[in-house]
C-alpha cells in the first residue's frame, strides 16, 4: 500500500514540474548593428521561445521613429513527449524579422516586446540604436579631378546660401512641369576644407512627390572642384533623385540639414581646435501643371508608353478559364498607371495580379508593369475585351499621343455535344448451302478410314479438357487481377473526388466567414482548403511540411514559380492572421479570397510530374 502511494506521489508531482515547466518563455531583440546613418537600412530580429505552448506573435515595440521597409514572421515548432506519454510538452519559437531605416539623427530605443503565453506577458530586452548620419567621405576625393557633367551647373549660385567655409545647394534640372513629369533634384556639399565626415542631422521633405533615388547612398562620393567667386570648393554630392509629383499646384523639396566639420584634419594631430558649423539647403518650389488638351475619358500617363495585350486561348468552352495579360512599359511613373476595370456581362472577371518593377537609364526613370486577369466564361458567346487606350503626353513636343493595345476577341462555346453513336452495319445474311452444293463437294471424312479399337487419346474428353483448363486459368487470374485493379482504381477516384469537394468546400466556408466578418475563422477555411486542393493533385499529406520543404515540393514536381510563391504568400498571411492583426480588414480579406478563389482554379488544372525514386 505504501509503494502504491509513493507512485501516486511521484506521479503528481511530475504532473506538476510538467505543468510550471510549460510556463516558461522568454523573448529577446537583437539588431545586426547599433551604429547607423540616416537613412541607412538596418535590421532587427524578435525572437520567442515557449514550452508547454505555442509562441505566437508578438506584440512589436513602438516604431515610429524609424521606417519599416519589411517585416517576416516564421514560426518552426517542435514536439517532444513526457515520460510515458501522459504528458505532451510543446516546444516552439516565433519570429519576427524587420528591416528598419532611421528617419532623423539622435539615439533611439527600441523595446520591450510583448509575448503572451498561458495568461502571462513576457517582456524582451531592449536595444539602443544610435543614428549618427556619417556618410564615408574617403582619401579617393582627388582635388585635380575635372568638374563632370554630373557636377553642379555653373553660371549663378541658386538654390543656396553662400558662406566663404562651406554651404549646401539644392539643384532641380526643371522649375516648371506637367503632373506626373519627372523632376531631378541634387543636393550639393560645398567646403572648403573637410576635417572629418559630415553628419546628415534632416533628410529632405518630398511631400506631393514619389521619389525615386538615383545615386546609391552607401557609396562614398567622390569630390570636384569648382569655384564661386574668388574661392576654390570641393563639391561633394550627397543625393540625387527623381521626384515625380502626385498633384498639380506649388509643390515644395525641403531642405537638407548637416553639421559639417570644419578646419584641418592636422590641427587635431598638433592640438589645434576644431569647429563644427551647421548648414541647411534652401527648400525649393516646383510649379506642377496638368497639360490642357487630353483627350476625354482616357487614362493618361505622362513620358513614353508601350501596350501590348494576349489572352492564353482564344476560344474556351462555357464554364472554362483563360488568363489575360496586360504589359506596360515605358519612360516615366509607370508604376503609377491606372489599372483598368474590366466589366463584360458574361464572364465572370477576378481580381487582377499585379507585378511591376522600376528602370532607370541614363537617370531617367522607367518600369514595366503586368496586369494579369483570370476570366471565367459564364455563357456560351463571342466577346471583345479592350482596346487599351492611354493618353501619353510628351513633354518635349508639348503634344499628345495615344498608346493603344487592340481589342482582343474571345470565343465561348456550349457545353461539348455528346458523342453520336455510329451508324450500325448492314446484317450481312450467310445462306445454309444447298443439298446440290454439298453433294457437289462430297462426303467430309475428320480420321482415316481405318477404324480403331479404342478411342484415341487426344479425342478423350478428359484430354481436351485438360489442355483448356491451363489457359482458362490464366484468363481467370488476369481478371480478378483486372478487377482488382478496376477497384482500387474506383476507390481511388472516389477518394480524390471526395478531397475536391471538402476542397471546396472548405473555401465555402471561408466565404461565409468573411460575410460573418470572422478573420480567424476566415484564414483557417482558407488555409485549409488551399492544402487540400494540393493534397488531392500531389496525392499524399503536406501537413508536416514547413514552407520551405513545400515550396520544393512543389518545384519538384513541376509548379509554376509564380503559382508557388503566390500560395506560399496566401499560407503566410493566413499564418500571421492566427496571431496577429494582420490582414484582418474587410477589404484584406476580401483581395485574400478572390486570390484564393484564382489559386484553387489554378491547382486544380495543375498536372504535377511523378515523383523522382
Amino acid at each position: 500500500m505504501r509503494f502504491v502511494w509513493t507512485l501516486a506521489l511521484v506521479a503528481l508531482f511530475s504532473l506538476t514540474v510538467t505543468s510550471v515547466s510549460a510556463q516558461t518563455a522568454r523573448c529577446t531583440i537583437a539588431a545586426d548593428r547599433t551604429e547607423v546613418a540616416v537613412d541607412d537600412p538596418f535590421r532587427v530580429d524578435v525572437s520567442c521561445e515557449a514550452q508547454g505552448a505555442e509562441a505566437g506573435m508578438p506584440e512589436m515595440p513602438d516604431l515610429s521613429r524609424f521606417e519599416v521597409l519589411s517585416r517576416q514572421f516564421s514560426r518552426p515548432m517542435q514536439f517532444t513527449f513526457g515520460t510515458g506519454g501522459t504528458q505532451q510538452i510543446v516546444q516552439s519559437s516565433s519570429r519576427v524579422t524587420m528591416l528598419l531605416r532611421g528617419r532623423q539623427a539622435g539615439r533611439f530605443e527600441i523595446g520591450p516586446a510583448r509575448l503572451q503565453v498561458g495568461g502571462r506577458t513576457i517582456e524582451s530586452n531592449t536595444i539602443t540604436i544610435s543614428i549618427g548620419g556619417l556618410m564615408a567621405y574617403g582619401p579617393s576625393a582627388n582635388p585635380n579631378v575635372p568638374a563632370s557633367s554630373q557636377g553642379p551647373p555653373a553660371g549663378p549660385l541658386d538654390g543656396a546660401i553662400y558662406d566663404d567655409n562651406a554651404f549646401v545647394r539644392t539643384v532641380v534640372d526643371q522649375r516648371e512641369v506637367a503632373l506626373g513629369q519627372q523632376v531631378t533634384v541634387t543636393y550639393y556639399l560645398y567646403v572648403r576644407s573637410l576635417a572629418t565626415a559630415p553628419q546628415v542631422t534632416q533628410q529632405p521633405s518630398t511631400d506631393g512627390f514619389w521619389v525615386h533615388d538615383l545615386l546609391d547612398r552607401n557609396a562614398p562620393p567622390e569630390a570636384l572642384v569648382q569655384s564661386v567667386g574668388n574661392n576654390t570648393f570641393r563639391v561633394y554630392t550627397l543625393r540625387r533623385f527623381a521626384a515625380f509629383p502626385l498633384r498639380a499646384g506649388t509643390l515644395t523639396l525641403g531642405a537638407m540639414e548637416l553639421q559639417v566639420p570644419v578646419g584641418n584634419p592636422l590641427d587635431m594631430i598638433f592640438g589645434g581646435g576644431q569647429s563644427a558649423v551647421t548648414r541647411a539647403s534652401v527648400p525649393v518650389n516646383v510649379t506642377v501643371i496638368e497639360p490642357a488638351g487630353a483627350p476625354v475619358g482616357m487614362r493618361r500617363h505622362v513620358g513614353t508608353l508601350e501596350v501590348t495585350s494576349s489572352l492564353d486561348r482564344a476560344q474556351i468552352p462555357t464554364g472554362d478559364a483563360v488568363t489575360l495579360d496586360l504589359h506596360l512599359s515605358g519612360i516615366g511613373h509607370v508604376e503609377s498607371t491606372e489599372t483598368p476595370t474590366l466589366n463584360i456581362p458574361g464572364l465572370r472577371i477576378l481580381q487582377p495580379e499585379v507585378s511591376q518593377h522600376t528602370t532607370v537609364v541614363r537617370e531617367r526613370v522607367g518600369g514595366e508593369k503586368n496586369v494579369r486577369w483570370l476570366i471565367v466564361a459564364e455563357q456560351p458567346g463571342t466577346y471583345t475585351i479592350g482596346p487599351f487606350r492611354w493618353a501619353v503626353w510628351n513633354a518635349e513636343m508639348q503634344q499628345w499621343t495615344t498608346a493603344e493595345a487592340p481589342a482582343l476577341t474571345l470565343t465561348a462555346a456550349g457545353n461539348a455535344l455528346q458523342a453520336q453513336t455510329p451508324d450500325a452495319e448492314p446484317e450481312v445474311s450467310v445462306e445454309a448451302p444447298t443439298q446440290d452444293e454439298t453433294a457437289a463437294f462430297g462426303p467430309v471424312r475428320t480420321q482415316s478410314a481405318f477404324a480403331r479399337r479404342t478411342t484415341r487419346i487426344a479425342s478423350a474428353w478428359w484430354y481436351q479438357a485438360g489442355l483448356a483448363l491451363g489457359p482458362i486459368t490464366l484468363a481467370g487470374l488476369g481478371l480478378v487481377a483486372l478487377l482488382r485493379r478496376r477497384r482500387d482504381q474506383h476507390f481511388a477516384l472516389n477518394a480524390g473526388a471526395r478531397q475536391a469537394r471538402d476542397a471546396r468546400k472548405k473555401l465555402e466556408q471561408c466565404g461565409q466567414a468573411l460575410t460573418a466578418n470572422d478573420a480567424r475563422a476566415f484564414y483557417s477555411s482558407l488555409a485549409s482548403a488551399l492544402r487540400s486542393a494540393l493534397e488531392v493533385r500531389l496525392g499524399g499529406a503536406i501537413g508536416s511540411l514547413t514552407f520551405p520543404e513545400l515550396r520544393r515540393t512543389l518545384h519538384e514536381r513541376g509548379m509554376d514559380a509564380a503559382l508557388i510563391d503566390a500560395i506560399i504568400a496566401d499560407l503566410e498571411l493566413a499564418e500571421m492572421a492566427r496571431f496577429s492583426s494582420a490582414g484582418s480588414s474587410e477589404l484584406e480579406m476580401k483581395q485574400a479570397f478572390e486570390g484564393a478563389k484564382v489559386r484553387m482554379i489554378e491547382i486544380e488544372r495543375f498536372v504535377p510530374q511523378a515523383e523522382e525514386t
